[in-house]
């Protein structure tokens, strides 16, 4: 059973990232709105590079997915893509008031990409393989012929 329907999910990583492009991209120093950065220290900026990029991957790759298991090809692209936005971001920053984009912080982007892609597998490695009974056309009924006799 799931939880979130394919268009739900597709509009949720959608959000996702409306959301980190925004963040992303606010002015920081005094041009910043409601003084947003002040608050924050350099530690903990690293931090949210790393969570905020965790969770990009997951979604992204839940969106892509078929039916089934989730192919390494999608885990693959997706990993990559999450990874090259976050490049394009923190280039994006360097045209942005009070902000620069770094390297440093495109690791970490890429550090919250492998993590959240870790732990995509290692829920698939939990949950194992999922085997879902035969839908009731193909296997029958009891006392009625299925299809492929009749």
């Amino acid at each position: 059973m799931r939880l979130v329907g394919k268009k739900s999910l597709r509009l949720l990583t959608v959000l996702y990232v409306l959301l980190l492009t925004t963040v992303s991209l606010l002015p920081s120093g005094a041009r910043a709105p409601l003084g947003w950065d002040q608050s924050v220290t350099t530690p903990q900026q690293k931090a949210l590079h790393v969570l905020a990029y965790a969770g990009f991957p997951i979604l992204v790759t839940l969106s892509l997915r078929g039916e089934g298991r989730i192919s390494l090809r999608t885990v693959l692209l997706a990993g990559l893509a999450c990874w090259m936005y976050g490049g394009l971001l923190e280039f994006a920053q360097t045209f942005v008031p009070g902000r620069t984009g770094s390297v440093a912080d495109a690791l970490l982007n890429g550090a919250g990409v492998a993590a959240g892609l870790a732990a995509l597998a290692l829920i698939q490695v939990i949950r194992g393989p999922r085997r879902f009974p035969a839908p009731p056309w193909r296997r029958g009924f009891p006392g009625r012929q299925t299809r492929e006799a009749e």
